[in-house]
């Protein structure tokens, strides 16, 4: 019997968003809206970066069509080369169709713009205490008023960039590089009904869509 639905993701630091937002809450499909537990797995593309996933998703997905009914491919948009969250999605899931998983009813690319590093950027707590910082006031302050260039603009809780922000505010704070437990432990512990990141919706929707 073939499982609900495979999670083939670009690196180690969506599978942890993603393990965060499905395995780590009590009842997770009752936290997420869905009417049911999914039977899921979530596999990295070992080997492959964003743009390998691009070109290649085609052949890379096709001999799992025959273990999970459905796919959603996530990976990040800021690459050398990339052509934009739009295009990346179009192509991807032209190649989901053809490897056996028709789009939009059984397969699904989502992008993270510009990369997954938005997503530990949220209005929660955690987000700050995970970064070493002790509340958000203050990590909203110093990265607002960092020079020459700030982090973060006026009125905005995600910086533009927000990979090299998070790298920053590690540094800041003398602790240790960002870690995919980081971005579990913050996926886990906010609301992704409540995430206003367009792609934290796409993601919500589709499952609405497919398991409720």
């Amino acid at each position: 019997m073939k499982q609900d639905l495979l999670f083939y993701v670009a690196d180690k630091n969506i599978e942890g968003l993603i393990r965060g937002f499905m395995e780590d809450r009590d009842e997770p499909h009752r936290a997420l809206g869905l009417s049911r537990a999914l039977r899921r797995e979530i596999k990295v593309a070992t080997g492959e970066s964003d743009p390998g996933i691009y070109a290649h998703a085609e052949g890379l997905l096709r001999p799992y069509t025959t273990s999970y009914e459905r796919v959603i491919v996530l990976l990040d948009e800021a690459w050398l080369g990339s052509p934009g969250a739009a295009k990346i999605q179009q192509t991807i899931e032209s190649q989901l169709t053809r490897a056996g998983w028709p789009a939009p009813t059984h397969g699904r690319c989502l992008v993270f713009v510009p990369e997954a590093d938005t997503w530990i950027w949220t209005s929660a707590p955690c987000t700050a205490t995970e970064l070493g910082w002790p509340d958000l006031s203050t990590l909203h302050s110093a990265l607002r008023n960092h020079l020459p260039t700030p982090w973060l603009a006026p009125d905005s809780i995600k910086p533009a960039h927000p990979k090299e922000a998070a790298e920053w505010a590690v540094r800041q704070m003398k602790r240790k590089r960002r870690d995919t437990g980081l971005y579990r432990r913050i996926a886990k512990s906010v609301s992704l009904q409540r995430c206003q990141d367009p792609t934290a919706q796409q993601l919500l929707q589709t499952l609405w869509g497919w398991f409720s």
